[in-house]
């Protein structure tokens, strides 16, 4: 999903998570201490486990193993949980909970009431806590579910742990799921706890954690706004319809990638260079990723970056950014590119084509991680976030 460095789990998480699985383990069944994690030693989790894992702490020893799986320490859990076929009855157990379902629909109800307290006029920071508090029960049941398939040695994707909750939870949040934009500062927090993999699993962290947390309580100013001027409403529908396109874009993530939003807010800047070697394939958009090419070694040939209705965006070597315009342009005026410190590129007429103009870019333009490219058209400007998203996770 990055194409930055090897996503490695903070060094404390990964130590609290292991300690946190040794604990449980440690408590098995019975809740009592156990001497030998008091001891210390390699052998406290393999004494714990050995006791069995029945009782109630076999949540604790789930969640335990399934928050070191979300961090990407899944051969730790694995290990620690390696052979203990005492615990496959308590994994089924939690995997089948009849509870699941009122657990997770209190946490959903929860969390809609406090949304409608969001559009009732209260603030986000004095909501906050007790959204945090509803999400966290849903973690809780997602990391359980990783833990317990984990023991199970199956793949948590192919178990339909507490399928009715979930489904509850499900039906009840994601309607509502753009409110949630607004407490995205602790969504995106959350969402940095994740290995990179697992992050869309947790869609009620992760899609829409990249937009503004202001953005859905702008939407009564900006429906006054549209109500009020027609071309407004214009704007805006020309705005989403750029959005829409850039997510359906061909150089957004990796091939066969899922639909999901491909750039959570966490991790290394991402640039213009960046975007556009992911179009540089040797083979088409379809070749593995194993073969992408960097910028310096791309093929001569332009490489399409969008391909819309009423515009084409394409890249030629060595630095130039092409755009050609199919819907009708503002007579005189040509596209520009708004790069990060405020200056402005203008493109240029390419001489012997139609509507086609050439950026010029400097060196430094490929290492913006946001310039915006407005698009002349006579029905009214288009604007384009360059490079989509403005990171990657």
């Amino acid at each position: 999903m990055s194409s930055g460095p090897l996503y490695r789990p903070d060094p404390a998480a990964l130590a609290a998570a292991r300690g946190d699985l040794d604990e449980a383990l440690a408590r098995g069944g019975e809740g009592a201490a156990d001497e030998a994690l008091a001891r210390g030693g390699e052998g406290a989790s393999d004494e714990a486990l050995a006791r069995g894992g029945e009782g109630a702490s076999d949540d604790d020893i789930f969640v335990a193993a399934g928050r070191l799986v979300a961090l990407g320490a899944r051969a730790i859990a694995a290990e620690a949980l390696a052979g203990r076929a005492a615990l496959r009855p308590a994994a089924e157990r939690a995997l089948a909970r009849d509870d699941a379902e009122g657990e997770l629909e209190d946490a959903a109800i929860t969390l809609r009431s406090r949304l409608d307290a969001l559009d009732e006029g209260a603030e986000a920071g004095g909501l906050a806590a007790d959204v945090a508090a509803a999400l966290a029960r849903r973690d809780r049941a997602e990391l359980r579910l990783l833990g317990a398939a984990l023991a199970l040695g199956v793949d948590p994707d192919r178990v339909e742990a507490g399928a009715a909750g979930r489904l509850e939870f499900e039906a009840l949040v994601r309607p509502e799921l753009f409110r949630l934009c607004a407490f995205n500062p602790a969504r995106r927090e959350a969402l940095a706890a994740l290995a990179p993999a697992l992050r869309a699993r947790f869609w009620w962290h992760y899609e829409g954690a990249d937009l503004d947390p202001g953005a859905a309580a702008a939407l009564p100013a900006v429906a006054a706004l549209v109500a009020s001027f027609p071309a407004a409403g214009e704007r805006f529908a020309s705005l989403v319809r750029a959005r829409r396109a850039w997510a359906s874009s061909p150089g957004r993530g990796e091939p066969g990638a899922s639909s999901a939003p491909a750039r959570p807010p966490a991790g290394p800047p991402y640039t213009l260079r960046d975007w556009v070697e992911r179009r540089a394939w040797r083979g088409g958009p379809g070749a593995p990723a194993s073969e992408r090419l960097p910028l310096a070694a791309a093929p001569d040939d332009e490489v399409v970056l969008i391909d819309e209705t009423d515009y084409q965006i394409s890249w030629g070597p060595p630095a130039a950014l092409i755009v050609d315009l199919v819907a009708d342009r503002r007579p005189g005026a040509r596209p520009t590119l708004r790069l990060g410190d405020g200056s402005i590129v203008q493109a240029d007429e390419v001489e012997g084509a139609v509507e086609r103009f050439a950026f010029s870019l400097p060196a430094r333009a490929l290492d913006e991680t946001s310039a915006w490219l407005t698009l002349p058209l006579a029905r009214g400007p288009l604007g384009l976030e360059l490079p989509p998203g403005g990171r990657e996770g």
